[in-house]
């Protein structure tokens, strides 16, 4: 395979921008797509973070990390790979690229990617669906775990829809960068307002915020 270059970009360049939106679009169903516009402004903003993986200057795949959804936690939003460079394990190469980064600050090449001693993100549940689908999903959250990823225990985490009202349930994942269990009880609640507010904009006074976090032990 030929190298794969991982990195922390400042904003999505101009000539990948259709590239990013095709794979961004082909990844996720329009339920857990935010706006696609706010989405490259909050990156240009730096209140989240692009991290591309590139063979030759093409675009293959891409992350975006919402940092410091709580203190020294990152949310991994997403991460997805073009349908055409799938199954040749460049969603690894992204991922390790990424822990890489953050672990050592240094290695990035743009300031402010600052140390976590974890990263959390949302997976749909492998028990909902048709047949392929939970498939699809077990394989979604087996990969996460080859990679050093374990469940939270947060059963009753729903996250809001994009395109419409409602929420749908997700589980919780956390990929630990140092020696830190998952996050449970105080801090546990404390990352869950974090996501619901800098991910999808829900304020201190929101339903659905309260009812999740009240629901923690």
């Amino acid at each position: 395979m030929d190298t794969i270059s991982v990195a922390r970009q400042s904003q999505v360049e101009i000539g990948q921008l259709e590239r990013f939106r095709a794979i961004y679009d082909d990844s996720f169903p329009p339920h857990e797509r935010a706006d696609f516009s706010s989405l490259v402004d909050s990156i240009a903003a730096e209140s989240r973070w692009l991290y591309t993986a590139t063979r030759d200057d093409a675009l293959l795949g891409f992350a975006i990390i919402v940092p410091f959804v709580a203190r020294e936690v990152h949310l991994l939003e997403y991460l997805a790979v073009s349908c055409d460079a799938r199954s040749g394990g460049i969603g690894g190469i992204l991922l390790d690229g990424i822990v890489a980064a953050i672990r050592n600050p240094a290695l990035s090449e743009v300031e402010g990617s600052h140390f976590a001693i974890g990263l959390i993100l949302e997976v749909e549940p492998d028990d909902e669906g048709d047949a392929d689908e939970r498939a699809l999903r077990a394989r979604r959250i087996a990969f996460y775990a080859r990679h050093g990823a374990q469940t939270i225990d947060a059963p009753n985490y729903r996250a809001p829809l994009a395109d419409r009202a409602g929420t749908m349930r997700m589980k919780l994942l956390w990929l630990p960068l140092a020696d830190a269990a998952a996050p449970r009880g105080e801090k546990l609640r404390e990352c869950i307002t974090g996501i619901l507010e800098k991910s999808y904009g829900r304020s201190a006074e929101n339903m659905l915020r309260r009812e999740i976090v009240a629901g923690i032990g």
